[in-house]
């Protein structure tokens, strides 16, 4: 090849800009598999910006860039593991285009031209949410249509993305909805707020209002909501976008998630589990002691038994009675077993992404009341610890004065709590 880059240095005019060109493409890329990076210059120079989906993410969203960057990328570097869907706009609206691959060129149209990006897993075809326009999918204008894609959320454990007020062209003028993705439903409303309640029109439904209601575009359905929506009078002002399906879990794996000094912490198996029981079933674990890990700066909570067939992302956490999800953005606590599931875990870590990183700036007490539910097994019990005095730093702000060290109480703590 580089032969072929020196010949192209001796020929002038488009022959040398095509050879330019092929030589950018076949530079070697450092992106990571689950990273994208943006870049100001073709050929992947100048200022870039680089953006990661993380364990535990459905898609990674930027809803647009800092102003040096917006309308000013012309090269991407997409990982091994990921998409990117580039869209116009910020908040993902106007004409979008999916890159599978890098580009040392994003091309004529979209050079200097892309506002806002959806990172989302290699194995989907596009992002997955819910696309309102004023012009049929299958249609070709001589103008760019009036369109804006309305994401699912990007924490997986969240199954409801909610947009109470459609701004800027899109209000009250969409005549068709593409749903983008399986087991997504999306729910219209005629005026702010998800009002009036009793009116709303839900989509995807079989023989909607007319039979030219319902069309094809890209293996996903769409519908024509011109004659959909006589209940909204025409309308659509706010609207939600829900998963109802099962999860699905990525095969593909972020480098971040690979060995660390605190052993491989695999990613949650899928989630077929039934929801979490009110009283918990014989046989649920007992937390039999809660560590500080100095060598990692996480928290161990060990378990008398693992149940490595019911792990999963529908675990929760509570400490001092609130609530916490498994898996979490960056910067939040995040749970992973504390080695991989064929290999016999013993309990779980709590640290935070990139996997297995300090709870050193997250907001996470070295102190109180932890307890996990197991989605068919219910509750563990319910165990008070301190580990400040074990040398435990966070960015939590609670007081930890009372000396009291981690113990596993030697009765059955209280097991059967509803969550």
């Amino acid at each position: 090849m580089d032969e072929i880059c020196d010949l192209g240095n001796q020929k002038h005019g488009i022959m040398l800009y095509l050879l330019i060109i092929y030589c950018l493409n076949s530079v070697a890329s450092g992106v990571a598999p689950n990273e994208v990076i943006v870049w100001v210059d073709a050929g992947f120079h100048g200022d870039s910006y680089s953006m990661t989906l993380e364990p535990g993410m459905r898609h990674r969203l930027v809803h647009g860039f800092p102003g040096w960057l917006n309308d000013a990328i012309s090269s991407i570097e997409v990982g091994s593991n990921v998409k990117a869907a580039v869209y116009r706009r910020s908040y993902f609206s106007g004409n979008s285009r999916v890159f599978g691959d890098s580009v040392s060129y994003a091309g004529d149209y979209w050079n200097d031209a892309i506002s806002s990006i959806v990172i989302f897993p290699k194995e989907q075809a596009d992002p997955s949410g819910v696309i309102l326009s004023d012009t049929a999918f299958n249609t070709i204008t001589g103008y760019e249509p009036v369109s804006e894609f309305f994401p699912l959320p990007e924490n997986l454990n969240d199954k409801e993305a909610l947009y109470p007020i459609l701004f800027d062209d899109i209000n009250n003028n969409a005549e068709y909805v593409l749903i983008q993705g399986d087991n997504i439903e999306a729910e219209l409303f005629k005026d702010i707020n998800f009002e009036p309640r009793d009116r709303s029109l839900m989509l995807p439904k079989p023989n909607v209002c007319s039979i030219n209601a319902e069309g094809e575009f890209n293996e996903y359905k769409f519908f024509r909501l011109s004659g959909c929506i006589l209940n909204l009078e025409g309308e659509a002002t706010s609207l939600k976008v829900r998963w109802i399906g099962p999860e699905k879990v990525s095969t593909s794996r972020s480098a971040a998630q690979g060995g660390s000094s605190g052993g491989f912490i695999p990613e949650p198996a899928g989630d077929q589990t039934s929801p979490v029981m009110a009283s918990p079933t014989d046989g649920a674990p007992r937390i039999v002691d809660v560590s500080w890990q100095p060598n990692n700066g996480v928290i161990q909570a060990t378990f008398d038994q693992f149940p490595t067939e019911l792990w999963s992302k529908q675990w929760e956490m509570y400490v001092d009675n609130r609530k916490m999800p498994v898996g979490a953005p960056e910067g939040s606590p995040n749970v992973r077993p504390n080695a991989e599931l064929d290999k016999q875990p013993t309990g779980v870590f709590i640290g935070t992404l990139p996997w297995l990183s300090s709870l050193s700036a997250t907001d996470f007490p070295c102190c109180g009341a932890i307890k996990f539910c197991i989605p068919g097994k219910g509750c563990t019990n319910e165990v008070n610890f301190n580990l400040e005095k074990d040398g435990c730093k966070t960015a939590s702000q609670k007081n930890c004065d009372s000396g009291v060290k981690s113990e596993a109480p030697s009765g059955a703590g209280s097991w059967g709590q509803s969550p």
